[in-house]
């Protein structure tokens, strides 16, 4: 049986209709590349001067400080997410295709394309750390800590658990969430920033990763994201805020 095109309750536009005109649709390259120029900088520079001195403290962290973020690091694990918003995607999409929902079929087609990009967010971005981290293949602090074994065993593509080391899977998992999120919504800036950065803190100070490694995780969740942004504005998927058409003011409206 054909899907039926879905026509929107007079005075809404579709999302995928929505035409976007004299705006940028993907990040700045120069930025990116400059931003991306400073974090390798500092990845290199916590390597040789941070790294190891901030795992060896870790060592001497409260028990119940080492107890909570232990607790709080496993909000940067990506299953949940995934299932959650593959599921409400999967739902979502066909619901809104039907006839018998209504005027309610607009919204509902908004609501998975909410669902597939929060998806996407963390299924890419997770994609391309777990890719690196094999690449790379740097050691855990658990190995620097038991054998006194530091750095990279770079192009060996290890796939022991101790030598997956940077970037961080966790890092990118959440500061790609956090930022779909902040995306979506335009609020919350400093609550989902905050939040990022305490879940990927975490990890170093449960003595999972080092510093490097959540800088690089982190950094490539953001710009994933950003990416991704582009691309659904590209496919004419238009879920954000701050690329979505203003209504005009009724006139008189302005003083």
């Amino acid at each position: 049986m054909p899907v039926q095109p879905l026509t929107p309750p007079r005075g809404e536009q579709t999302h995928d209709d929505l035409q976007l005109t004299g705006q940028r649709l993907l990040p700045n390259t120069w930025k990116i590349l400059a931003s991306g120029g400073v974090t390798a900088v500092l990845c290199v520079f916590f390597y040789l001067h941070v790294d190891q001195p901030v795992a060896l403290a870790v060592l001497h962290l409260p028990g119940k400080i080492a107890a909570f973020f232990s607790w709080v690091t496993h909000f940067g694990n990506s299953t949940a997410y995934l299932v959650i918003t593959g599921a409400g995607f999967l739902l979502l999409y066909p619901a809104s295709c039907l006839k018998g929902w209504g005027e309610h079929r607009v919204r509902l087609r908004k609501l998975a394309w909410v669902a597939l990009f929060l998806f996407v967010a963390v299924a890419a971005s997770g994609l391309l750390v777990d890719t690196l981290k094999v690449i790379f293949s740097r050691y855990r602090p658990v190995m620097f800590y038991k054998k006194g074994i530091y750095g990279f065993a770079l192009f060996k593509f290890a796939h022991s658990r101790w030598s997956l080391s940077f970037p961080s899977g966790h890092a990118d998992t959440i500061f790609a969430l956090m930022t779909a999120l902040f995306l979506l919504t335009r609020r919350y800036r400093l609550f989902f920033f905050s939040f990022a950065v305490l879940v990927a803190i975490s990890r170093v100070l449960v003595g999972a990763h080092f510093p490097s490694d959540i800088l690089a995780g982190s950094y490539l969740g953001v710009v994933t994201t950003l990416y991704l942004k582009g691309f659904f504005l590209a496919k004419g998927i238009n879920i954000f805020p701050d690329t979505l058409p203003q209504k005009p003011e009724p006139p008189g409206a302005s003083p």
